[in-house]
């Protein structure tokens, strides 16, 4: 799913109304973890909590609170018993809060805190009036990060301590007493940045399919009229006269895809991402021929044959001999979530 905060700073800026649901509980066996999220708008659903009769009633009691005047925010239980079609057999509590337009200042706010880079935690207010407030380090006695204005209750303090502290635990939680609930929840910065030079055929295949995934693509290329005039939500554009020069402002562990008009530039990038070291993927699209000829001029330039090694070309995963662009570009998005999950599984076995 595209971030849920990418869009619905998407709807805001068109103007639209929107529903948030997130699970916010479950108790027993259930298809989605808590704070798992989709965002529902008159025409369309995005994202998934389940699936199943679960995400049909949510959607329509969604919708629902779409044609209702004002802000509003409702928490619903569904029992997930053969009684719905479901055979989960436990049951989920689900969040729903109704945006409009003037959209709420904190949506900006916390994407600006989490794309700085650092985990910022989210806590909701189900009493009447609804209230939203973004919680630092500081205000959960966590260091660095001084407390902002207004403390927090004990109970609240200890739980969100403990989702700054330790990654492992649910990334949502429901507090306090029926009628008086609260829901705090963890907002991490993307691990999964892609960084995609090129935008022809197979870049804008690329961006497409990339764009149906939960990652942050940055699109670059010399040349403004090769975007499309709309691109996915989770996809920024940047048109610059040195492509080369956007690697040093990547975010640590980036998946880097190198595939522009020119060899030449091709090569600058790939100095540029290889000087750079500490990506998590690097390909470039071509033949072995192609990769044979950057490994020496590349070699030419200084570089070890340990660090020439860590680039990939041709890219995608085996067994897909068709050069169809489409085909292309879901064997490199394949490609990447493979990198992701290895990488995700060996940090998990690390820890």
């Amino acid at each position: 799913m595209t971030d849920w905060l990418d869009l619905l700073a998407t709807f805001a800026g068109y103007g639209e109304p929107a529903v948030l649901a997130t699970v916010a509980s479950t108790e027993g066996s259930a298809p989605r973890e808590a704070g798992a999220k989709m965002v529902v708008t008159r025409g369309r659903a995005l994202g998934t909590i389940g699936g199943g009769h679960l995400e049909f009633e949510a959607t329509r009691r969604a919708q629902a609170l779409l044609d209702r005047p004002g802000a509003a925010v409702l928490l619903e239980r569904f029992t997930l018993g053969p009684e719905e079609d479901q055979a989960c057999g436990g049951a989920a509590r689900v969040l729903f809060e109704r945006f409009e337009a003037p959209y709420p200042r904190w949506i900006d706010a916390l994407r600006s805190r989490r794309d700085a880079g650092g985990i910022v935690l989210r806590l909701v207010s189900l009493a009447s009036p609804a209230s939203v407030r973004l919680v630092s380090r500081g205000d959960a006695g966590c260091e660095p990060g001084p407390a902002t204005e207004g403390g927090l209750p004990g109970a609240v303090r200890a739980a969100a301590r403990d989702l700054f502290e330790r990654p492992e635990s649910p990334a949502a939680l429901l507090l306090g007493a029926p009628g008086d609930e609260l829901l705090l929840e963890r907002v991490r910065p993307s691990e999964f940045n892609v960084v995609l030079f090129g935008a022809g055929h197979v870049g804008t295949a690329l961006a497409r399919v990339l764009g149906t995934l939960p990652c942050r693509v940055t699109w670059i290329d010399d040349r403004e009229a090769q975007f499309p005039v709309d691109s996915p939500v989770n996809v920024r554009t940047l048109r610059t006269d040195d492509p080369a020069a956007e690697v040093g402002k990547a975010a640590p562990g980036a998946y880097f895809l190198v595939m522009t008009h020119s060899h030449g530039l091709d090569l600058d990038i790939c100095a540029a991402v290889l000087a750079r070291g500490d990506f998590r993927h690097f390909g470039v699209i071509g033949s072995d021929t192609k990769r044979r000829t950057f490994a020496r001029r590349l070699a030419e330039r200084g570089f070890d044959a340990a660090t020439i090694a860590r680039l990939r070309c041709p890219i995608g995963i085996e067994g897909l001999k068709s050069k169809d662009p489409a085909v292309i570009a879901i064997a490199v998005a394949a490609e990447l979530l493979r990198v992701r999950e290895a990488t995700a599984g060996a940090a998990t076995g690390r820890a």
